[in-house]
């Protein structure tokens, strides 16, 4: 589409026009500069996709190995930190090793039958029945154990076995 330019028209453009004319022309080249810029920008973030696309299914793959073999891992030291217990925690809670911790907490558990919630509505113990008809649990574990036999809960000892790990020294 061509635009009307008075200038053009003129059999001797004045100076305003001509200095017009340059600075539209050089608008024009920032225009064209821009556009190019912003097209190659746009094909930058293209090829960049195109690569990281590539490279997405092999990394996730690789990730999905490593979280397998770590969970592989802490579930094998949990459990030989439960089957040796006697030998690793002799006299000691906290077991240091060189590449880091062993630790073993020992915390009383309390054990809810599902009759319990039955038993609180009965025994009137409404303090610790929620409004879903689902019990209090953190209310119950901190009632004496004569009330919790009356509901048919027990207090018993629970293991836990934790592990941390030391930052690698540079």
């Amino acid at each position: 589409m061509k635009q009307h330019n008075p200038c053009a028209m003129q059999a001797n453009p004045s100076v305003s026009c001509r200095v017009k004319s340059v600075v539209q022309s050089e608008a024009e080249a920032l225009l064209l500069s821009l556009a190019r810029t912003r097209g190659l920008m746009q094909k930058n973030l293209d090829d960049y996709n195109a690569i990281v696309a590539r490279y997405t299914p092999a990394f996730e793959a690789a990730r999905a190995t490593l979280v397998a073999d770590l969970e592989a891992d802490e579930k094998a030291l949990q459990s030989l930190m439960k089957k040796n217990k006697a030998v690793l925690f002799d006299g000691t809670d906290v077991v240091n090793l060189k590449p880091g911790s062993l630790i073993r907490n020992a915390a009383d558990h309390v054990s809810i039958p599902k009759t319990a919630l039955l038993a609180c509505e009965q025994q009137g113990f409404n303090d610790v029945i929620k409004t879903v008809k689902s019990l209090d649990r953190g209310a119950i574990e901190q009632w004496p154990d004569a009330k919790l036999i009356l509901i048919g809960a027990a207090r018993n000892s629970k293991e836990e076995f934790k592990y941390t790990l030391k930052q690698k020294e540079d």
